[in-house]
């Protein structure tokens, strides 16, 4: 294909008609039978929906979908379609399930695969997927795109314990594994465990997960000559891939449309904006004007390294999180909904990530309540345990990493003088680490 060329609404709308036409009808196609056998659409277009609806602007006049889409029972096909069964990422007491069938599964580790076709991945590489499996999809999906590709593939996951690590390590190695496909706060363990041992016969990391910061890039190039390429995606939907030159995640316009809008009226923008994703290939709960939490911006330039895909500058979120070891995201929003749960009302709640023994982290949460609530060591010693309760409930992977391990955790409980001025901030969270894994 020639470049893409960018309208004012910021979406692909190339000048041939006959590609307009072929995109907008897959886009309608898509939202007419979500409209028909989804209650969720039909509830958050109430108002909103017309039946005649055919055009890019009215296409921008729907409501955008949240999280809550994957709350409820939204599934818009019937229920022995479906393949699997995913959780995201971020699953809370609410769980969030993405149902997928097998037409879906398929496209997307085909997509996924054609992504990794940008990063030079190929049948002459060897895998180690570094990833969690279980009930995510992140491992799964890696998994058959590298099938599909051919590469070798070492699907081994990952351990909190460092001796399995290096055990791991050393089959990898014998099996001349080049290439590993984990998070950046993974990666860091996976250094720790090895411990003299060098990762030089790694040549490249895909990354899941996270941004990766240029002094991340940096330090694994300078010491082991390792390029770090990053993916860009969820549970819900796997978006693109970043090629040689870093310039932004690839994206196929034909599979995932990219909308780049205000936060305030979901209105297109040329300039930076909140993410909203369109899953084009999906059947089981459609994502449509899907809001991700994400800020970037969308270039339609050529890229140097010849694909004429559009790339995602990833920008920053629409709120703060942070990855933690164990390949976790930590939100602020996830500590303020647990903290708030506990009997006692907390003043205001400090967390530090730091840097921890054997390459985990340490998050370090200080609570503050009124004095009078925390005058004695057994006031104290209660609410420590009612806490970890809380915590636990941040979400389901978050639970995952603090049984299994995978990061240590320290509550700290302090009184907050009562002649303290009131906190425009509830929860508050610093990262410490040297190579920083939050996306802000």
């Amino acid at each position: 294909m020639d470049d893409i060329l960018l309208s004012d609404r910021n979406i692909d709308l190339r000048s041939e008609t006959t590609y307009q036409d072929h995109l907008l009808s897959s886009v309608w196609s898509l939202v007419k039978a979500a409209h028909e056998n989804s209650s969720y659409y039909q509830q958050i277009w109430k108002g909103i929906w017309d039946a005649g609806s055919a055009s890019w602007d009215d296409f921008f006049k729907l409501k955008p979908a949240d999280k809550s889409l994957l709350e409820n029972n939204n599934v818009s096909i019937k229920r022995n379609n479906i393949a699997y069964y995913f959780l995201t990422g971020d699953t809370t007491e609410k769980p969030k399930v993405i149902p997928v069938t097998k037409k879906e599964w398929r496209d997307r580790n085909e997509y996924r695969a054609n992504c990794y076709r940008l990063a030079n991945i190929t049948k002459f590489d060897s895998v180690w997927i570094a990833l969690p499996f279980g009930p995510w999809a992140a491992g799964h999906s890696s998994q058959h795109a590298f099938h599909i590709l051919e590469s070798n593939v070492l699907p081994a996951g990952l351990s909190n314990d460092q001796y399995v690590m290096r055990y791991i390590w050393n089959q990898a190695k014998q099996m001349n594994i080049n290439v590993i496909a984990t998070t950046p706060s993974i990666l860091k363990f996976i250094e720790s465990s090895i411990e003299e041992d060098s990762l030089i016969p790694i040549e490249k990391v895909i990354i899941s997960g996270d941004r990766v910061s240029d002094e991340l890039r940096g330090y694994y190039k300078d010491k082991y000559n390792i390029d770090l390429l990053a993916s860009y995606g969820s549970s819900e939907c796997f978006v693109g891939m970043e090629c040689q030159y870093q310039c932004g995640y690839h994206f196929d316009p034909n599979q995932i449309l990219v909308e780049v809008v205000e936060p305030q009226n979901y209105l297109p923008t040329e300039l930076e904006g909140s993410i909203l994703l369109t899953n084009l290939t999906s059947e089981a709960i459609p994502l449509i004007r899907y809001k991700v939490g994400d800020r970037g911006k969308v270039h339609y330039q050529k890229c140097r390294c010849g694909s004429d895909w559009p790339r995602l500058q990833w920008t920053g979120r629409d709120s703060d999180y942070y990855e933690i070891s164990g390949g976790v995201n930590l939100h602020t929003y996830q500590v303020e909904q647990a903290l708030d749960r506990l009997k006692l009302k907390i003043q205001k709640c400090d967390v530090v990530i730091k840097d921890d023994n054997g390459g985990k982290d340490l998050i370090e949460f200080t609570v503050f309540f009124n004095e009078k609530d925390v005058s004695t060591q057994r006031q104290k010693k209660l609410l420590t345990k009612e806490i970890i309760q809380a915590i636990r409930t941040l979400s389901l992977d978050f639970n995952d990493v603090m049984f299994e391990g995978y990061a240590n955790v320290a509550i700290i409980i302090q009184a907050m003088n009562k002649d303290a001025p009131p906190q425009e901030k509830k929860v508050e969270i610093r990262d410490l680490r040297k190579f920083r894994s939050s996306g802000v």
